[in-house]
């Protein structure tokens, strides 16, 4: 609906919708290597540069598998507007929904 234009305020109560901004159209190793925990790395016997391909590998494939492939997320990213509204914290835009 957002690449046909449909404007949309979604409410994340968990969170996890801030997912749609880690969207990487080329889906290289070195988009999710900021994302990567070196110590998770690290514990599964890799490297961290390596545990990002892999993450990138297995999205790639994940994505194919539901014919959504890298010029999708592209024009996703081109066409679309998102932000983060953060009541009570500066992870996002903060917000105050409260009157003091």
């Amino acid at each position: 609906m957002a690449l046909d234009g449909v404007p949309a305020i979604l409410i994340d109560p968990k969170g996890d919708l801030g997912n749609l901004l880690l969207t990487f159209p080329e889906l290289r190793g070195e988009d999710f290597r900021p994302w990567i925990n070196e110590e998770d790395a690290l514990r599964k016997g890799m490297e961290p540069d390596a545990d990002a391909t892999r993450q990138a590998e297995f999205w790639k494939d994940g994505l194919a598998a539901w014919g959504e492939g890298p010029e999708r997320i592209r024009m996703l990213r081109d066409k679309v507007e998102m932000a983060i509204y953060t009541p009570g914290s500066s992870s996002g835009i903060p917000v105050n929904i409260m009157a003091s």
